[in-house]
């Protein structure tokens, strides 16, 4: 009876301990390919490390970190599909194989494609351990999206890193530039820039300068314009001064002026109502607004007879002058079918000069007919014409580009050569442009995820 009892306790060691034996023996002769593999790979044999590599596959071929040493040498080996192929494998095999991820991550920054490199550095993140190398990959992922273009997409990174790096000053910086240039909520990029303030490195002025900026904008955006001047006053990076210039009463009266003479008077008045917030003392923009008060508000009638009786009873080219500002009269007025009467009149008479043709282009587009006014404007801008008048063409027809949704051709026109006042009022358009064009990404980008 003893005897068959140790028999069978025997047995039962066998069955029990005898795979694992066999596993432990896989394993070393597994790991022994893989050392030697790696010895060939540093010294450059790739051929014979791909085969060794092979042999520590066909031994234990659930070894994730195998595949992944496997594609390295294939990808050195110029065999970049099928590379790919390996490292993928890898991870399907550990979900937490980070190099992998890293790996696949710089190879599709090297094809041109960062989006994918964005998803496989937020797969490192989520899958890595160690706190300091999860903040650097959401870092990269942040600054990827920085250089294409795509910070609109930098929200969901934002707020899970500073969840780990709460006082990272550059974090910091992300997350208020993302309130000030996306979510424009200006209060919450000033407190944060506040802090970031608190903890930035005194070395770092570079940052400083960029930290500065924003939360000059913030101010700026909440009209806290004493603040903002500040703000600025401590940023001397070349990359900002021009920015920082179209929010100076100079640039934004420039950028007035320039819808005034296309009579878009209610921006006009908007603008220089701005200026003389920031500064009070600003007396161009007080009188450019009395004249646009007065332009509006003021009845004309019995004016506007004398100066009808007084054409009608001239000569050329007194009569075209008159009729000229009789136009112009009632479209600061809004009164764009008188204005468009007296131009049939005057083409009827052959009295038509550029100012003519301008004037009827802005009367078209205030009645709604936004193509009949491209067509002119299209002409009047490729005329050899006085700057002045070809310039408001320009910009008016980057005006109806940019309430049409023509993005691509608003963007061309209102790029063009122009005076100060003109490319200020450009200028001013292309921000607003931009700033939709980045809302309706966010707006797609917000949507697509929710869904």
């Amino acid at each position: 009876m003893k005897f068959q009892k140790t028999i069978s306790l025997l047995l039962l060691i066998v069955v029990v301990f005898c795979p694992l034996f066999q596993l432990h023996a896989q394993s070393s002769e597994a790991e022994d390919y893989f050392v030697r593999a790696e010895i060939l790979m540093k010294e450059k044999k790739y051929s014979e490390a791909l085969i060794t590599y092979k042999r520590a596959i066909q031994v234990l071929p659930n070894n994730s970190k195998y595949f992944f040493k496997k594609g390295v040498c294939l990808y050195k080996m110029k065999r970049a599909d099928e590379a790919v192929a390996e490292i993928e494998t890898a991870i399907k095999l550990d979900k937490t194989n980070i190099d992998a991820y890293l790996f696949l991550a710089n190879y599709s920054s090297k094809k041109g494609d960062e989006i994918l490199a964005v998803e496989y550095l937020d797969q490192a993140f989520i899958h890595g351990k160690d706190i300091a190398s999860r903040v650097g990959y959401k870092k990269k992922i942040i600054k990827k999206l920085i250089k294409i273009d795509k910070f609109y997409l930098a929200g969901k990174h934002i707020d899970e890193v500073k969840a780990l790096a709460a006082t990272d000053t550059e974090i910091l910086y992300w997350d208020a530039k993302y309130h000030n240039q996306i979510s424009k909520d200006h209060k919450a990029a000033k407190d944060i820039l506040k802090k970031a303030i608190q903890v930035a490195d005194s070395k770092n002025d570079n940052l400083k300068e960029h930290i500065y900026y924003e939360l000059g904008y913030a101010h700026h955006h909440l009209e806290e314009f004493d603040h903002a001047s500040t703000a600025f006053d401590k940023v001397n990076h070349p990359k900002y001064q021009s920015k920082i210039k179209e929010f100076s009463p100079e640039f934004l009266y420039q950028a007035a002026l320039g819808y005034y003479h296309v009579f878009d008077y209610e921006t006009a008045e908007a603008l220089l109502k701005k200026v003389i917030s920031i500064k009070p003392s600003f007396l161009p923009s007080h009188k450019l607004l009395v004249t646009i008060k007065g332009a509006v508000s003021s009845d004309e009638d019995e004016l506007f007879d004398t100066k009808m009786s007084l054409a009608s009873n001239s000569s050329m080219p007194m009569n075209q002058k008159i009729y000229t500002e009789i136009i112009e009269d009632q479209l600061e007025r809004v009164d764009f079918q008188t204005a468009l009467d007296l131009v049939a009149m005057m083409e009827k008479e052959n009295m038509v000069d550029v100012d003519i043709r301008f004037f009827k282009a802005r009367a078209l587009h205030m009645a709604g007919s936004h193509e009949e006014a491209i067509e002119i404007l299209k002409l009047l801008k490729t005329s050899k014409i006085d700057i002045n008048t070809k310039s408001r063409s320009v910009l008016l027809l980057g005006m109806i580009y940019h309430q049409q949704g023509k993005n691509d051709e608003a963007k061309a026109v209102l790029n063009m050569p122009m005076p100060a006042a003109f490319k200020a009022a450009a200028r001013t358009e292309m921000l607003e442009l931009g700033n939709k064009e980045v809302q309706a990404l966010h707006k797609k980008a917000t949507k697509g995820k929710n869904q």
